[in-house]
């Protein structure tokens, strides 16, 4: 997924559709720079065509401002959802054992 479409996807939230799944959010939070990376990858100054793509992408997150409160803001939300939809049917459970 390009990083300008990974941004986009960021600003949605559970249940809107087109949202990231968990799975990708939390892949992102363990796979996102570590501070030392970070610091690396604003000190290198040569052409970014020379990296790894791996860590052209890594580079390109680093331009998502937030991305670690995004991500979590996502994970958040995605267990928000979880927690309200096992209310509503524990509700609806309860209403038709009445």
């Amino acid at each position: 997924m390009p990083v300008y479409e990974l941004e986009e996807r960021l600003t949605l939230l559970p249940p809107a559709e087109g949202v990231l799944p968990i799975e990708q959010v939390q892949a992102l939070k363990k796979l996102g720079p570590t501070p030392e990376e970070k610091e690396a990858y604003e000190r290198y100054k040569g052409d970014k065509a020379l990296l790894s793509d791996m860590d052209q992408f890594l580079m390109a997150l680093l331009e998502i401002p937030e991305l670690n409160q995004r991500l979590n803001l996502q994970v958040c939300s995605h267990r928000i959802t979880i927690c309200l939809v096992a209310l509503q049917r524990s509700k609806a459970q309860s209403l038709g054992t009445n």
